[in-house]
């Protein structure tokens, strides 16, 4: 018999929710797709000085990324439109639908009160959509230094790609624990935080003298 039964219950309730949201992207996906393509259309496709950022659908790779962000250098473009150009691949499901979905299981399954939880969530979904584009523009950043829109050294190069190698790789995971804990951490700190990782016998200890 586990001691810590509601660790257990925190467990069961994330692994329950991520399933349950998780199985439905099929029918989600396209709705979703659109969504995020209209969003980055918005934000960061267009010119500004000789950069040209815009989305397109890559040919070829359907399974792979559901839309692509072009960048080009006017100033290093041929008459006929060829020219050097960068792209960044975007899949729907690892950039956004993957950490929105952990970040909504790990909030509902804490022990907090719902309307908490609901505007926890509500608050860390804007979060993690402001974190989403950010992580973008600093790919288009980066990339941009291919095309000499941004003069960089060779040095701010290879710090630049780590850190766009280590957001694009992490920033899904990473992203959701951390806002998880921010938002939810001084509550549960404060009103479940020890009963989540309290043994079991001092959790009724607790629920006795609460009645008392």
């Amino acid at each position: 018999m586990p001691r810590n039964k509601p660790l257990l219950r925190f467990v069961l309730r994330f692994v329950v929710m991520f399933a349950l949201l998780a199985l439905p992207w099929p029918h989600w996906y396209d709705a979703w797709r659109a969504a995020l393509r209209t969003i980055v259309t918005h934000t960061l496709a267009g010119s500004s000085g000789s950069r040209e950022v815009s989305v397109t659908t890559p040919e070829g790779t359907p399974h792979v990324a559901d839309f692509r962000l072009e960048i080009i250098n006017r100033g290093l473009m041929n008459p006929d439109g060829s020219g050097p150009v960068r792209h960044l691949d975007l899949n729907v499901a690892q950039i956004e639908m993957r950490p929105i979905v952990l970040l909504f299981a790990l909030i509902f399954a804490t022990p907090l009160p719902w309307k908490r939880r609901v505007s926890f969530f509500a608050i860390g979904a804007v979060l993690l959509q402001i974190g989403i584009l950010a992580t973008l523009s600093i790919c288009i950043w980066r990339e941009s230094m291919e095309l000499l829109l941004v003069n960089a050294t060779s040095t701010e190069k290879a710090v630049a790609t780590a850190l766009q190698d280590g957001l694009t790789q992490y920033f899904g995971l990473a992203m959701p624990f951390v806002l998880w804990l921010l938002l939810c951490g001084r509550g549960v700190i404060s009103g479940g935080w020890q009963s989540l990782f309290a043994p079991a016998d001092a959790e009724a200890t607790h629920g006795k003298l609460k009645q008392a």
